[in-house]
């Protein structure tokens, strides 16, 4: 599979990623801008969680450990 392939497979689908780290959370939304049609990002699971709920998001990426919420309550949330 070519990068063409994995773009055309990709390019419908929105990313949410919860990163506390801003480097780390920067490096993945651009990184993964160039196959996803939207990635978003949030410094917590509460902020991930104050996106606007007009956005629907087909991935989350998310650290395990963040500060103001843990993964699995915000894992909880989203359901």
């Amino acid at each position: 599979m070519n990068i063409q392939e994995v773009q055309e497979l990709t390019s419908v689908h929105n990313v949410l990623v919860a990163e506390d780290k801003p480097m780390l959370r920067e490096s993945l939304q651009q990184m993964l801008g160039y196959f996803f049609a939207q990635v978003d990002a949030a410094a917590d699971g509460q902020e991930a969680l104050d996106q606007p709920a007009e956005n629907s998001y087909d991935i989350v990426l998310t650290d395990l450990r963040m500060p103001r919420m843990s993964v699995s309550q915000l894992l909880q949330e989203i359901r």
